[in-house]
């Protein structure tokens, strides 16, 4: 998984790379492997459990890092206590990845916002904590273009564009394996994880914009 080329999309290359993203027209065919019928249909319910239940973005976020430093560099993780939290978060981000495909096409008016702010980057219940940096700061995007913080919709379909949802999936149980089992990855995973991290930090960032626009406009995703 080594063939993205810019996921940091900037204002620049956003205008090109949207632009072949919106006419390209070869379907892949995939069947997701974790997600129920309802949740294939109504893929925003994935992000409402994760974020809400089981990860924010913080802990998300650091235990991606830990998965990442094992494959690396032989790091042991320090996210669980043991083998079986590991696991069921390699399935539970898998599952985020399978709906994070499945919505990107599914743009909807709240979702993309002209002014980036507080009220649309970070959950209403971590705002009801406390507006001061380090209250919110964990929530900011780790890109270095504001632009890619407008539309989660687009930088999804960026990605998807450059690398199919399958190798994505491989890659993943591959770092899934490493970790649970602890083992070494081969060669070229160890190289490609720097940008494999990248890449599944901005799907996982734009999964939470979403999922917090759609909280605070009360949009859901109707099934069907």
């Amino acid at each position: 998984m080594n063939n993205v080329t810019n996921y940091n999309i900037g204002n620049g290359s956003r205008t090109i790379i949207a632009s072949e993203v919106n006419t390209y027209t070869t379907v892949q065919l995939f069947i997701p492997q974790h997600l129920s019928k309802e949740e294939q249909q109504n893929p925003i319910q994935v992000f409402s459990q994760f974020f809400e239940k089981e990860y924010p973005l913080p802990r998300a976020k650091m235990a991606i890092e830990d998965m990442a430093l094992k494959v690396a560099y032989d790091i042991p993780p320090l996210s669980w206590k043991v083998k079986e939290e590991s696991i069921y978060f390699i399935l539970q981000f898998s599952r985020l990845l399978e709906a994070a495909y499945l919505i990107r096409n599914e743009s909807r008016p709240c979702w993309k916002v002209e002014k980036i702010s507080k009220e649309n980057m970070v959950p209403k219940e971590v705002l009801n904590k406390g507006r001061k940096l380090e209250t919110i700061f964990p929530y900011i995007l780790n890109s270095h273009d504001p632009q890619d913080a407008k539309d989660p919709c687009l930088n999804l379909q960026v990605l998807f564009y450059d690398t199919p949802i399958q190798e994505l999936l491989d890659t993943f149980k591959t770092w899934g394996k490493c970790v649970s089992a602890n083992l070494k990855v081969d060669k070229t995973h160890h190289w490609n994880s720097h940008l494999d991290l990248r890449i599944f930090t901005i799907i996982l960032e734009s999964c939470h914009l979403i999922y917090v626009r759609s909280q605070n406009g009360n949009d859901k995703v109707p099934p069907g």
